[in-house]
């Protein structure tokens, strides 16, 4: 079997992609088709100096797409048709997803991350179950679907 030769602008791709996807390795390979191993390697800094360049216009780029898909679904979510239907789930899913990427290729938290851990110590302070107490919500959100 013959190893794959990979540009940098390949490397660059695929890092921007791992970032995108919050580090999660397994997912990116299987996305991209990069092994494991080989997404690790360049993770850990083992590339050439100039993917850090690319994957900084990368990253940047795929932030303002996402950025763009965010405002344009934001913009359909206040559309009185849309309201009309009372289907803007699918509308508010999109946006969310493309905010959080955005986040996350800029450097910056999603909310969630920024203050589940205050909640969860505030939950425990208070003597409570943040698992019980997050599972009752979901339980009830599913109730009413």
């Amino acid at each position: 079997m013959e190893r794959r030769q990979y540009s940098d602008n390949d490397r660059a791709t695929a890092l921007t992609a791992l970032d995108a996807n919050g580090g999660n390795l397994r997912k990116t390979s299987r996305e991209i088709g990069v092994p494991i191993s080989t997404l690790k390697e360049w993770r850990d800094g083992r590339v050439n100096a100039d993917v850090a360049e690319i994957r900084t216009h990368k990253k940047d780029d795929l932030a303002n797409k996402f950025e763009q898909i965010a405002n344009a679904y934001t913009d359909r979510l206040l559309d009185p048709d849309v309201i009309k239907l009372a289907r803007p789930g699918e509308a508010s899913t999109v946006a969310g997803t493309a905010i959080d990427k955005m986040r996350l290729l800029r450097g910056l938290p999603t909310e969630i991350v920024a203050v589940l851990p205050d909640v969860v110590s505030a939950l425990q302070k208070l003597g409570k179950d943040p698992l019980a107490i997050f599972n009752d919500i979901i339980r009830r959100a599913e109730l009413h679907q």
